[in-house]
């Protein structure tokens, strides 16, 4: 399975490698792979010469490069790597040693699936694996932020719970824009590309997944959730950054830390 996970020199001063792969894709009975095509670049007799070395690299997260990159590693120092994160470790034909995580996995499995419960049907050798399922949160919250730098508008990440109540709780990403807030005496949520029409007639689902049936046919507001935020930048978690619409970063915004304070609970306390 490892020969799913390309990877491709990226700086030959620096003797690092792009993870550019695709994590396996199937079911339980048949295992199904993709393969991704190599990259052709100025450094590929370079990059030929290196395959005889029979070096090692270790999959390791750069944060700087906001991406999983093979990393040269000592026969001492992949000799000390705790086996229990080793997904997979192989001798390549280019006759260097390979060794990849379940969290390298679950990054790059993040490209091709929306959720967790995705990820894991088309990998199910990473059921219950916590490395796994941490890797994919980390592969998902940067797609969306190199996302947002090519369209140049802000996501926001929506989840239920500011701590995590399970390893299979989801993290959604919504722009910004679409999202607006619906205001009740006592209550808000928040709503994607909803018409006036669609909430008056409770025709909508609240992103945060609280059940609104109670509050159709009340008073209510409607507006956008970055000038919400402007309102409430000081009582909402990252509520300056929803408001700056900065889509350099990834505001969070969770069911049990999100207010309750509106501007019509306001005026009926006066």
């Amino acid at each position: 399975m490892i020969k799913n996970l390309k990877a491709y020199k990226k700086n030959f001063t620096l003797a690092t490698m792009v993870l550019m792969a695709v994590a396996m894709t199937g079911c339980a009975k048949k295992e199904e792979t993709q393969t991704v095509q190599q990259e052709q670049t100025i450094e590929q007799d370079q990059n030929q010469g290196l395959s005889q070395d029979g070096k090692i690299y270790y999959s390791t997260y750069d944060s700087d490069q906001q991406e999983f990159i093979w990393q040269e590693v000592t026969e001492e120092e992949a000799e000390n790597i705790n086996e229990a994160v080793v997904a997979e470790d192989e001798v390549m034909e280019d006759g260097n040693r390979y060794i990849a995580t379940s969290e390298a996995f679950g990054y790059v499995a993040a490209s091709k699936n929306e959720t967790k419960k995705a990820a894991i049907e088309n990998n199910p050798q990473f059921q219950d694996d916590a490395l796994f399922l941490t890797g994919f949160e980390q592969g998902k919250q940067d797609k969306y932020l190199k996302l947002a730098r090519e369209e140049y508008r802000q996501y926001v990440a929506i989840r239920e719970y500011q701590e995590p109540t399970s390893m299979m709780d989801e993290t959604y990403y919504y722009p910004l824009e679409e999202l607006q807030v619906v205001s009740y005496i006592g209550e808000n949520a928040i709503v994607r590309d909803t018409t006036e029409e669609q909430v008056k007639a409770g025709e909508y689902e609240d992103v945060l997944g609280k059940d609104m049936t109670s509050y159709i046919g009340q008073e209510y507001m409607i507006e956008s959730l970055r000038s919400f935020a402007g309102k409430y930048m000081h009582e909402i978690p990252d509520g300056v950054y929803l408001y700056s619409g900065d889509f350099r970063k990834i505001p969070e915004i969770t069911k049990d830390t999100f207010i309750n304070q509106n501007d019509l609970t306001t005026q009926k306390a006066k």
